[in-house]
């Protein structure tokens, strides 16, 4: 894990030969709300490094320009060819809705947000259920079709475009810039870095996809053991790496620790409606099965009436008529709040009024099993007591640091165990989240980032991992 104060690498300057480093950072998607990437490209700036971030344009996204600037980071979006283009964009996003999809300001595709409490949250007639599942079913399949397409297409580009920049090192973020990443290294004999947000080969995905894996499988045993270096973004992940390839060296694990926050008054309470004398459990994020957020109202008849559950995100009007109907079958809809979402960089601050958070992924893949979850950071980041999985990653931060308490299973009368320990010794486990947040930031994370960077661009050969 990284520890390294800022002060140790933040007079570091990245350099080859006597000028500053180009360094290219590559993305298979919009950047705009990538905040790991553009904090990468920050703090290789920061150490005297010239940065372009070159993403994948994607149709309907937020702007048509090529050349923009996203916080103050130069950002070069290239399309894919795509069927889509021919489309007209509010067809598109109404056959996105269609199937419970629509694009965000940010050009992000996401489930669409609804009220919990909304009257219009309401079952869909069969009529309106049967022309769902067509819209779903013919935009997924022409999905099925257009998305290898674009991403094949997007590669090629993306080559030419690294070879005009002639950078002197290429950052490859995740295994889809894999193949473009190291074709372009390959031209220019320069080294490339790969930057595995999640273990790749076993992120969670659709089921029905069945040549694709094996592809990912093919292209990432070609490149990741050419690569000059790995970056990961946990322990388990790193060793996992190390085996499948036998790489010469561990990894080095970057978390996706947030930026500091200032102390700013949360807003949880006042988005909720809740009072001071409430307790609040909090969640951030995506609303789905896998986020285990039934477990919650599931255990809120364990627990005290004035004990809400409040939740920073948004989900499907399916799975919210669910979760409300769950609710009201066991008498606590009124202790259940969808108040979300708000820009990720304000996570933190809107949750810090709670007095818990809740940190859960189910370990239905080994990418989730090996995961250390951005939203646990974001808790630490807030100041926040935890109670979270019992994920060997999550479970070894949250003890070692001292933040709250893990759960086993999926069981909640064992969640209600550890949120009322955590409930009774609150400003214990406050406390050691607030010591946490000072040592847990990016600007320490980045100090390996730096590193690798800097050992890199001083070889004179290629290298290896």
């Amino acid at each position: 894990m990284a520890s390294d104060s800022p002060a140790h690498w933040s007079s570091t300057k990245l350099t080859k030969g006597s000028r500053p480093a180009r360094i290219a950072q590559l993305v298979a998607h919009e950047v705009f709300r990538d905040a790991r990437v553009l904090k990468e490209a920050g703090s290789a700036t920061s150490a005297g490094a010239e940065v372009k971030i070159f993403c994948r344009a994607l149709q309907g996204g937020p702007t048509s320009e090529k050349h923009i600037v996203v916080d103050g980071r130069a950002v070069l979006r290239v399309p894919g060819v795509s069927a889509y283009s021919v489309v007209p964009k509010s067809l598109l996003h109404s056959l996105r809705r269609g199937s419970g999809m629509s694009v965000d300001a940010a050009g992000h595709i996401s489930a669409e947000p609804a009220e919990l409490n909304s009257s219009s949250l309401q079952p869909l007639t069969a009529k309106q259920r049967a022309i769902k599942k067509l819209k779903d079913a013919g935009y997924r399949v022409a999905n099925t079709i257009d998305s290898p397409l674009g991403l094949a297409s997007w590669w090629m580009r993306m080559v030419a475009e690294l070879k005009a920049f002639e950078p002197d090192l290429i950052h490859c973020n995740d295994g889809n810039t894999l193949v473009p990443g190291y074709l372009a290294a390959r031209a220019l004999k320069v080294p490339f870095v790969y930057d595995s947000h999640e273990l790749w080969l076993h992120r969670a995905t659709k089921k029905n996809r069945i040549l694709a894996p094996h592809v990912e499988a093919l292209y990432e045993r070609a490149t990741v053991p050419a690569a000059a270096g790995v970056i990961t973004v946990s322990d388990s992940i790193a060793r996992w790496l190390k085996d499948k390839y036998r790489l010469r060296s561990l990894p080095s694990v970057v978390r996706n620790a947030p930026d500091p926050i200032d102390d700013v008054p949360g807003r949880l309470r006042e988005l909720a409606g809740l009072s001071p004398e409430d307790r609040i459990i909090s969640f951030s994020g995506g609303l789905n099965p896998t986020r285990g957020v039934d477990i919650v109202v599931r255990a809120l008849p364990l627990l005290p009436d004035n004990v809400h559950f409040v939740m920073l995100g948004f989900g499907s009007q399916d799975y919210l008529l669910e979760l409300r109907n769950l609710a009201a079958s066991l008498g606590v809809a009124n202790r259940i709040h969808v108040v979300g979402p708000v820009p990720s960089g304000e996570v933190p601050g809107t949750l810090s009024d709670s007095d818990v958070a809740y940190v859960f992924l189910r370990p239905d893949c080994l990418n989730h099993e090996f995961a250390l979850p951005n939203k646990l950071f974001e808790a630490i980041s807030a100041g926040l007591p935890i109670v979270a999985s019992e994920l060997p990653e999550v479970s070894r931060l949250v003890a070692e640091e001292g933040v709250g308490r893990v759960f086993k299973g999926e069981d909640p009368r064992e969640f209600a165990k550890a949120v009322t320990s955590v409930l009774d010794d609150g400003d214990g486990f406050r406390q050691a989240s607030e010591a946490a947040r000072v040592k847990i930031t990016w600007d320490s994370e980045a100090a390996g980032l730096i590193r690798l960077y800097q050992d890199v661009l001083s070889r004179d050969d290629l290298g290896e991992a």
